[in-house]
């Protein structure tokens, strides 16, 4: 079985992983294809959306010719991307963040109109308020906090070989951070995602990071982690290893 420490840096290490990639991939929701009947064609969309902004893969099919469009756009920073098309017209995309728009700008209205949700306003008003921030803030954080774990286990252990405790409180205490943030994303995100969509892999992930770093927490309790070889056969020093006081070992001072 891993040692305390190995477990714990395992773990912890996962959970920064997948919760990075968690808030890095707008693919917390997926809603279903839809198609919209224009004037000169069908527009078939794909919407994705995540904590931070929202991605839509859009071919329009035509009489003659098919033209694509994949755009991405973030809800509270401005974005710079191609072209939205709505019928056989183009137009640029506004470089304006998503909720700093009204209702009635263009790419409000053509986001609106080829996604075929009438929820999709009341949605842009949950992430645009309270609860689309409080989402990103968390999503942000439980990897900021997993990785702040492991830098401060890594560099306060080396700069304070002997302050062993305050090491592992630190670390554990942001760990348990880490933890609490990505329950608290994935669970705002239950209310806040369009209605009709289908969870996707961000959420999946999101989970996945909230039960590592748990498990992480947990390590640091089992005995089963930790076990030590020289413990078992009787040869430790016992003045210079306390596996039950620290997550670190001690270290020997030479007087």
């Amino acid at each position: 079985m891993c040692s305390r420490l190995t477990c714990y840096v395992g773990w912890c290490t996962l959970g920064v992983i997948l919760s990075a990639i968690a808030v890095g991939l707008p693919r917390w929701s997926n809603a279903p294809p839809t198609a919209v009947v224009v004037s000169d064609g069908t527009i078939n969309s794909q919407f994705e959306y995540g904590v931070w902004g929202v991605c839509t893969d859009s071919n329009l099919v035509g009489n003659i010719t098919t033209t694509s469009s994949s755009n991405c756009m973030n809800y509270h920073r401005a974005s710079s991307n191609s072209a939205w098309f709505l019928g056989a017209t183009s137009a640029q995309m506004s470089n304006r963040a998503l909720c700093d728009m009204p209702t009635s700008s263009p790419t409000i209205v053509t986001l609106r109109t080829i996604s075929s949700d009438p929820s999709f306003d009341a949605y842009l008003q949950r992430t645009c308020g309270s609860k689309g921030r409080a989402s990103k803030f968390f999503a942000y954080l439980a990897p900021i906090a997993g990785f702040l774990a492991l830098l401060t286990l890594l560099l306060l252990y080396c700069i304070e070989p002997h302050r062993t405790r305050a090491v592992e409180i630190t670390s554990l205490v942001l760990t348990g951070l880490a933890m609490i943030s990505s329950i608290i994303a994935f669970s705002i995100w239950t209310r806040q995602r369009p209605r009709d969509t289908r969870y996707g892999p961000s959420f999946v992930l999101e989970i996945l990071a909230f039960i590592s770093y748990l498990i992480a927490l947990m390590s640091c309790h089992f005995r089963n982690c930790t076990r030590d070889p020289d413990i078992e056969h009787g040869t430790a020093d016992p003045t210079t290893y306390h596996p039950n006081e620290s997550l670190l070992p001690a270290t020997r001072i030479n007087r």
